[in-house]
């Protein structure tokens, strides 16, 4: 199991490092198991989606996960408080990968139609007491999902 972690980050890091690649986010890693729709049919949601530093707007639909990993930049903390602005279309989920130092990870699941932004941020990395850092590291993205139809 540890090394199935270690090759979900790795595959990770590398996908981060082509953020861009393709639409909706840097690329997708592996597809969700099958559910059910009301009327018994299989419903497979596309695949999931990376979310990595330079991503922009990314589109969705409802049963995608949604993987978020942020790099610390230098000489500042590691982002924290990755959070959706909207539980009814992103809800948080959980992610049990092993990252990279340095590497803020998050999860989510498009739950519902609608925006969601996905934001976080950091702070100066300096030593206690820290000189009134009047500025912060921010970022976010914004997330539409659509309604899955089979």
């Amino acid at each position: 199991m540890k090394m199935w972690r270690l090759l979900v980050a790795g595959v990770g890091a590398a996908l981060l490092a082509s953020c861009g690649a393709a639409p909706g986010g840097p690329g997708a890693v592996v597809s969700p198991p099958a559910t059910e729709s009301p009327t018994g049919a299989p419903v497979v949601p596309g695949p999931d989606i990376m979310i990595g530093d330079q991503s922009h707007d990314v589109a969705a639909t409802t049963g995608q996960r949604l993987y978020v990993f942020l790099t610390a930049r230098p000489r500042m903390t590691n982002w924290s408080n990755i959070t959706s602005s909207n539980v009814r279309v992103l809800s948080p989920a959980v992610i049990d990968v092993m990252v990279p130092h340095g590497v803020t990870a998050a999860a989510f699941e498009a739950v519902g139609p609608g925006v969601a932004l996905i934001a976080a941020f950091a702070r100066p990395l300096c030593p206690a007491p820290c000189p009134s850092p009047n500025y912060a590291a921010l970022f976010s993205v914004k997330v539409t999902v659509t309604t899955h139809v089979p």
